[in-house]
């Protein structure tokens, strides 16, 4: 039963640090930065087919388990 001292504990250690939040101020407005380009589609990117290899054997390897356990 620990937890549930623990639990009121932490909730105002929560409730102090909300209180200290509220009181920062607002955040200044940015200058305006100028637009990204935005670059190649990400299906015209080599290194997106990168992360098929290791899915693509994790596949294989898991469809091989099932298949030897099965028979």
């Amino acid at each position: 039963m620990p937890a549930l001292p623990l639990n009121i504990i932490f909730i105002i250690q929560n409730l102090i640090s909300l209180r200290a939040v509220k009181r920062v101020p607002p955040v200044a407005d940015l200058p305006p930065r100028p637009q990204l380009r935005p670059g190649k589609p990400i299906h015209r990117r080599a290194a997106a087919y990168v992360a098929l290899v290791p899915a693509l054997w994790a596949v294989w390897v898991v469809t091989g388990i099932t298949t030897y356990l099965l028979t």
